[in-house]
């Protein structure tokens, strides 16, 4: 009997002090936790951040190789970022509401965002360089740069070749949409391009300049993730492919017939 008895208490007392388990459902808890991140400079949210100092906007999905990879970079390189950086890591599967308001499609998207609460780009998957000079220099566009785009817009009114993006593309033909910010200096170089070749390109090519920044209707149609992006269309304006910063060469090809060049070359999305 008074085995049975040690026996029952020395069980009580190992039950005792075994440690209680943690409750894994509340809900409650935060994904992750601001001691995982960087000191302030990298933060996790699920809603949109009061303006007032730049910042980018990282869109974090745990099931996408890309966002861990990035995520582990930004952890790792720590020493590396600027020292006004603020990077906020977004979850993809949490923050719809959000996603819609910017116009994100697709995770491991980057938003950089300044001051004022206006979005200077979105970038995929973009590097710790890019980041740093985001924050580090102020994003202004010199005088010489100013007048390119000036003399850009007035050239773009005298051949219909390459026109400006109003409300709709001319159904029967072939044509490209080539998505332009004036703040990007790709862009702008492709603008200068094409007008330079004008005159060699086929009487039958039809390019639209349309807006990245002011019209988001059509970022968002054509799941545009970059500036500098143009669509093939073919003559029922059905999207054939999508390139960045195409040659003048695949442009020429393209509306010269040669449908097969385009999907030549290692500039795809």
């Amino acid at each position: 009997m008074k085995s049975v008895i040690v026996t029952l208490c020395c069980s009580l007392v190992f039950i005792g002090c075994m440690p209680k388990s943690e409750d894994t459902n509340n809900s409650t808890a935060p994904k992750y936790s601001q001691e995982t991140l960087l000191e302030g400079r990298y933060i996790s949210i699920n809603e949109k951040p009061d303006p007032g100092r730049k910042h980018v906007l990282f869109i974090y999905a745990d099931w996408c190789p890309t966002c861990k990879a990035w995520d582990q970079m930004i952890q790792e390189k720590a020493g590396s970022l600027s020292s006004t950086a603020l990077i906020y890591k977004v979850d993809f599967d949490q923050a719809a509401d959000l996603l819609v308001e910017f116009g994100i499609t697709k995770q491991s998207t980057v938003v950089f965002i300044e001051e004022d609460g206006t979005v200077l780009k979105q970038v995929l998957d973009p590097k710790l360089e890019e980041l740093n000079l985001f924050f580090d220099t102020a994003v202004v566009l010199d005088e010489e740069i100013e007048q390119e785009v000036e003399d850009v817009a007035i050239e773009l009114e005298m051949d219909s070749r390459y026109q400006v993006y109003s409300e709709s593309i001319e159904i029967g033909k072939k044509s490209i949409l080539f998505f332009y910010a004036d703040w990007c200096s790709t862009c702008i170089s492709w603008d200068k391009k094409l007008l330079e070749a004008l005159e060699g390109l086929p009487p039958e090519t039809l390019v639209y300049r349309v807006d990245y920044d002011k019209n988001k209707t059509m970022v968002k149609k054509y799941e545009i993730m970059k500036q500098s992006t143009a669509v093939f269309l073919d003559e029922s304006g059905s999207v054939l492919k999508k390139l960045i910063d195409p040659s003048i060469e695949k442009v020429t090809a393209f509306f010269s017939g040669d449908v097969l060049e385009i999907d030549k070359g290692e500039d795809d999305m």
